[in-house]
């Protein structure tokens, strides 16, 4: 029998041979093969055309496919059900490099390979869901560590990607509820930890913790509760315009009854240890160190505004522009109720007043603010004692006036 007719008869009755069968040789199959029952396959196979197999197939060498693999699974409902790719490690045996379940690589041959259109991805798995489906059930990609305890170890990372990314993660072209959610797993370190080692932390359901030296937030910070600071809170203020470095707009948006202190409040608090330099429950400063100040400039450490348009007002309300208050158990007096230093510069006036008022000063009670009112009762007679000093007053307008003041002993 010459070649040729061998290999005609070979291609015309193998496939009909081919019900259950055995190769136990590297074989090499040119042709459609349908085998109706169980392939076993003990040595090196490769496919250059199409493979149709309706049993069970086992290839205990390996199996190398020049053309696409389409594996359609249409098993009738059962538990944990699909197709299964599963490699096993053997005991005693020792695996270097990266060992698998499954490795899946999409390379390019060369730099003239393109893909004008649609996807370039390592894995493409695409989901029909035509119904809804009740708990937490349906996802793309589900992973799951085997087991847990004993000899069962955690994983280092659920998914690991390395090289060059331009996104680590992105999502596209729908909507989602939740973006990330942690919500089912117990996490005793931090949720997130940054690139740069801050963390991000919801350790429970009250309090979320951001770790780093420096937090930078650029734009509009919105608190709608209460925020505690522990350490530093520096407003560095806008580079160019007159927006406010800090704008608290709390009582804007109060319209009901308010019947307790009510209003922002920067309190500093001290119960130990030694207290020295500057010790104040606000520390305001305002540095022009250049730049050309003109004649409609308001200058000041401390600027208090008061709008004050109630729609009707109680007789016996205290209205003012500024209030201090001590609250001291102390036996020693306070040194100043209010003080002004200013040793490197000058200033015009300790106290400058514009605007309509019905006094210039009202003292509450006799005897208060080491005022008496009572005629008579000073230790020296203006008309006859000389003055111990006296303190100027400059009206607007340019008048000057002077107010004496007399030695009490």
């Amino acid at each position: 029998m010459n070649k040729k007719l061998l290999t005609i008869l070979l291609s015309v009755f193998l496939p009909a041979f081919l019900v259950g069968a055995v190769v136990s040789a590297t074989t090499s199959i040119g042709d459609a093969v349908s085998v109706d029952t169980t392939l076993a396959v003990t040595g090196a196979t490769t496919l250059s055309s199409t493979l149709a197999v309706t049993g069970a197939s086992t290839l205990t060498g390996a199996l190398t496919v020049n053309n696409k693999i389409n594996v359609h699974d249409q098993q009738n409902g059962a538990a944990s059900n699909g197709p299964i790719i599963r490699k096993t490690l053997q005991t005693g045996e020792d695996y270097t490099g990266t060992v698998a379940g499954l490795m899946v690589k999409n390379y390019f041959a060369s730099t003239t390979s393109n893909v004008s259109s649609g996807e370039f991805t390592g894995l493409y798995v695409n989901v029909k869901q035509l119904r809804a489906l009740s708990g937490d059930q349906s996802s793309i990609i589900s992973g799951h560590n085997y087991g847990t305890g004993g000899d069962y170890q955690a994983l280092h990372a659920g998914i690991w990607l390395y090289g060059d990314l331009i996104n680590a993660f992105k999502v596209s072209n729908g909507t989602s509820t939740n973006g990330i959610n942690f919500s089912q797993q117990t996490i005793t370190g931090s949720d997130i930890i940054l690139s740069d080692g801050a963390t991000i932390a919801n350790g429970d359901t009250s309090t979320l913790t951001i770790t780093e030296a420096t937090v930078a937030i650029v734009g509009d910070l919105t608190v709608s509760g209460t925020a505690t600071i522990s350490g530093s809170l520096v407003f560095p203020g806008a580079a160019t315009g007159l927006d406010h470095p800090i704008n608290m707009n709390s009582i804007t948006a109060m319209t009901g009854d308010e019947t307790t202190d009510c209003g922002n409040v920067l309190k500093i608090s001290r119960s130990a240890g030694a207290i020295g330099g500057t010790h104040s429950g606000v520390i305001v400063k305002n540095y022009i160190t250049g730049g050309n100040v003109d004649g409609t400039a308001l200058v000041s450490g401390l600027y208090v505004n008061l709008k004050y348009e109630p729609t009707s007002e109680n007789v016996a309300a205290e209205v003012s522009l500024m209030q201090t208050h001590l609250y001291s158990d102390s036996s020693d007096a306070i040194d100043y109720g209010w003080y002004t230093l200013a040793p490197d510069s000058k200033i015009n006036a300790l106290l400058g007043v514009s605007g309509d008022m019905t006094y210039f000063m009202e003292v509450k009670g006799d005897g208060n603010a080491g005022m008496t009112v009572s005629p008579g009762g000073m230790h020296k007679d203006p008309t006859s004692d000389a003055e111990a000093g006296y303190i100027t007053i400059r009206i607007e307008g340019g008048e000057i006036y002077q107010i004496p003041f007399y030695d009490a002993d």
